[in-house]
């Protein structure tokens, strides 16, 4: 509802429910939050549901998280972006809080890097650091308690991502039924030893280089570091002619 009018958004929605698709939307980030409060007009107009994902939601209020979580909506954070693009800090403590279904986005490649394990370090990080500061200001010295776990980070780039979308019946974890999607890291590495904790290490410490394979429903596509029948040359090519022909219809100085 902040980037088209709200005929063309409520069109967008029902349209978006006739299909039985999951309507996805950027709203509630920067100034447009507390200006718009979007999330109660959709409230009051009867239009949340579980089928609708907020992204970014980074000014939305704590009672419009409430109404939210009551209509069983989720929230996807991509931290990155957010911080980069001055959205203000990734709503993720808050959302978890007041029980939103939380997932991890990463919004724009163009921009930053398109792996989840940067994404979890940055919602994690980004979280205590939130916190630590409120503490700060008070004059208190933040202590062991944790604002927010790793545990809670990972679920949001795995089980709850996949809940977000609505697939946790295909994917999001090792169940039986379920589709075979997981990687493999070789703990090892120098960066993961010593190799403790299994969460706190992938969250906080793993990157994509750690990662020895990738399975995507029970198939191979990387075993041993190196992906499973990929044509890295015409990937790099088709990327070059992409990065030229917009270069080309751009305006000068533009980049």
């Amino acid at each position: 509802p902040e980037f088209s009018s709200w005929k063309t958004s409520v069109f967008e929605i029902e349209t978006a429910r006739e299909l039985d698709a999951l309507c996805s939307m950027h709203i509630a980030f920067g100034n447009w939050g507390a200006k718009d409060r979007s999330i109660e007009k959709l409230n009051q107009a009867g239009l949340l549901g579980p089928d609708l994902n907020m992204v970014h939601a980074n000014a939305m209020s704590e009672e419009e998280m409430k109404m939210l979580a009551a209509h069983g909506s989720s929230i996807s954070v991509t931290p990155e972006i957010e911080m980069m693009m001055g959205h203000g800090y990734p709503v993720t403590g808050l959302a978890l809080k007041n029980g939103v279904l939380t997932a991890l986005g990463v919004d724009v490649v163009t921009s930053t890097g398109g792996d989840l394990f940067a994404q979890m370090k940055f919602a994690l990080q980004a979280e205590r650091a939130k916190h630590n500061e409120e503490l700060l200001k008070e004059g208190i010295m933040p202590g062991p308690e944790l604002s927010i776990s790793a545990e809670q980070i990972l679920k949001a780039a795995t089980i709850d991502g996949a809940r977000a979308l609505r697939l946790d019946h295909k994917i999001g974890s090792l169940s039986p039924g379920k589709e075979a999607d997981f990687i493999m890291v070789k703990t090892d590495s120098v960066n993961l030893l010593p190799f403790t904790d299994a969460v706190g290490a992938i969250v906080q410490s793993t990157h994509t280089g750690n990662v020895d394979s990738v399975y995507v429903a029970g198939k191979a596509v990387k075993r041993n570091g190196r992906l499973v029948d990929a044509d890295l040359e015409k990937v790099r090519q088709k990327a070059l002619e992409a990065r030229d022909h917009i270069l080309s219809r751009s305006p000068e100085g533009a980049f």
